[in-house]
């Protein structure tokens, strides 16, 4: 495998990934959600990692492999945020049964991405933190996702089913 040379190809795979996908499954709504998805995305991303690695010290990444940094994160992680919420957002079901499954299960996905990059690349490495940590902080951030979406004008839109 290519990246296994440079790790650093593991976290463009993973961005490139995620902005074709976004853009092949949102296509004009692509654009519409960009701006949500930089708050949301980049910006909470930001200020959760920078709290987790900086202040806290729960994980760190191995920098030699990182690519460019903001505050010793990944530029790349703040990146994939952007279409990862987008995605969330758009799909995000009216029933509110489904509601709940669909947050848990973007919440089971985020932490199954996250993995690799844990073990067996070993880019970020948990000092005082765990997988179930993860999953934790991937409900709550998508929640916060919602909550945002929802200031931002999007309740009268998730109540119509038109997210």
């Amino acid at each position: 495998m290519v990246f296994l040379v440079n790790p650093v190809w593991a976290w463009v795979i993973l961005l490139v990934g995620a902005y074709a996908v976004a853009l092949l499954l949102l296509r004009r709504r692509f654009l519409g959600l960009l701006p949500y998805g930089f708050v949301a995305g980049f910006f909470y991303t930001l200020a959760i990692q920078y709290l987790a690695v900086d202040v806290l010290g729960l994980w760190r990444y191995r920098l030699a492999f990182a690519g460019p940094t903001v505050y010793g994160i990944p530029f790349f992680v703040l990146l994939v945020w952007i279409p990862e919420v987008m995605l969330f957002i758009h799909y995000y079901p009216v029933n509110n049964v489904s509601r709940v499954f669909y947050i848990f299960m973007f919440s089971v996905g985020a932490t199954l991405i996250q993995y690799p990059f844990v073990s067996p690349l070993e880019l970020l490495i948990y000092l005082q933190w765990n997988v179930f940590w993860t999953f934790v902080l991937a409900v709550a951030s998508h929640l916060a996702a919602l909550w945002i979406y929802e200031l931002s004008g999007g309740r009268e839109k998730l109540a119509t089913g038109r997210a």
